[in-house]
This record gives structure tokens, sequence and C-alpha cells, in this order.
């Protein structure tokens, strides 16, 4: 059975963090094994924050998770934090 991605796009800030992890969790439950973040505009720490939460979910599930490779802006912050490892994606 092939579960379609988590789509996450144009904003993913404070305001947003509570409703996307919601969401991931939901999706992930429903056996969802990938989140595209590649469509994310507008980003702030807290999108670091969210998914290192999504992938802490996934991981306690069992859950071998992917995460599309990060826009600029994000993976300008995946880089300051350096946190690419633990998110499973590769920054420059």
């Amino acid at each position: 059975m092939s579960v379609t991605p988590l789509k996450l796009s144009e904003s993913l800030t404070v305001d947003e963090a509570a409703a996307t992890l919601r969401a991931a969790q939901a999706a992930i439950d429903a056996g969802c094994r990938e989140v595209d973040i590649g469509g994310l505009e507008t980003v702030d720490s807290a999108a670091v924050a969210t998914l290192l939460a999504i992938r802490r979910y996934a991981a306690a599930k069992g859950v071998e998770l992917r995460i599309s490779p990060p826009p600029p802006a994000l993976e300008s912050l995946i880089g300051l934090y350096e946190v690419g490892d633990l998110l499973g994606v590769a920054v420059q």
C-alpha cells in the first residue's frame, strides 16, 4: 500500500508548529513514511524544532521517516543548528 507523502508548503513558523506536528503524527499513524518540505517558503527556528519532533515521533513508532531536501532558508537554519544528521538531510 502506497501512502502519499505529507507535503508541507508555504509556511512553518511558531504559528503553524503545533498544527503541523499534529498533522504529521496523524499522517505517520496512517502509514506516511515521507515528509516533503521542499515547498516551504517562510520558516523560523520553530520549523527545525517541529521537524525534530516529527522525527522523534516517527522513531518512537519504529518508523523510518524520509524528509525531502530542504529549501534554502530552511537549509540555512538546519546548518546553523547543526541538526542535518538528526533530520536525515544533507546541508551544505
